[in-house]
C-alpha cells in the first residue's frame, strides 16, 4: 500500500508496526499455548489444595496418563463418592482405587468388559482420591481384572 502511494504522489501515512501474529509460527504458537495451559492446570491444582503433578514424566505413559488427568467429560460423573454410592444403591468401599473400579464395574454392569483408562480415571475423580501415579497403576491393575 506504501508502494502505491509512493507512485501516485501520496506520502504514506505513519503506521503502527503490525502486531507480531501467532499464526505466523504455529508451532511457536502451539508450544507456547501448551505451556501456558500446563501452567494454568498447576496454578488451579494449587489454589484447589490438590498436589501438583508433573505429567513430563507420564507423556511416555500414555495410559497412565489418561487416567491421572481425564478428560472434561468427568463432568457428567457424580461430584462425589457418597453420590456415586447413592445411585447405585449399595454399600461400596470406595476409599481405595480398587474400590473406585469395583463400583464403576459394578454401575456397568457384568457385560460392559474392561473400561478405557479415561472412564477409570473419572472413577478415582468421583471417588476422590488423590491424582498419583500410584493410584492409577493400583486402579488400572484392578480394571484389567
Amino acid at each position: 500500500a506504501d508502494l502505491i502511494k509512493k507512485c501516485s504522489g501520496q506520502a504514506p501515512t505513519a503506521q503502527a508496526p503490525p502486531a507480531p501474529s501467532v499464526a505466523a509460527d504455529p508451532a511457536a504458537a502451539g508450544s507456547s499455548a501448551a505451556e501456558l495451559q500446563a501452567l494454568l492446570e498447576q496454578l488451579e491444582q494449587r489454589k484447589a489444595g490438590q498436589p501438583v503433578i508433573d505429567d513430563s514424566a507420564l507423556v511416555e505413559q500414555p495410559l497412565l496418563a489418561e487416567v491421572v488427568q481425564p478428560e472434561a467429560a468427568a463432568s457428567s460423573t457424580p461430584a462425589a463418592a457418597d453420590d456415586l454410592r447413592a445411585a447405585l444403591g449399595a454399600d461400596l468401599d470406595m476409599s481405595t482405587p480398587e474400590g473406585a473400579v469395583r463400583a464403576l464395574l459394578a454401575a456397568a454392569g457384568a457385560d460392559a468388559g474392561v473400561p478405557p483408562p479415561e472412564v477409570v480415571g473419572m472413577a478415582l475423580s468421583a471417588a476422590q482420591l488423590p491424582p498419583t501415579e500410584e493410584v492409577a497403576v493400583r486402579a488400572l491393575r484392578e480394571a484389567a481384572g
